[in-house]
């Protein structure tokens, strides 16, 4: 529980490198958050 979290930096580096774009965090409420990771581009 203590590294809870300690991945979203390497996410949101791989997700712009692969894709060109930062992921999107949507918080829905007090239990559900939504990830949007962008599919890497084609030319890459």
């Amino acid at each position: 529980m203590d590294r809870r979290g300690d991945g979203v930096p390497v996410i949101i580096e791989a997700s712009k490198q692969l894709s060109g774009r930062t992921p999107v965090y949507t918080l829905i409420d007090d239990s559900e958050l939504r990830l949007v990771i962008w599919a890497a581009s084609a030319f890459a």
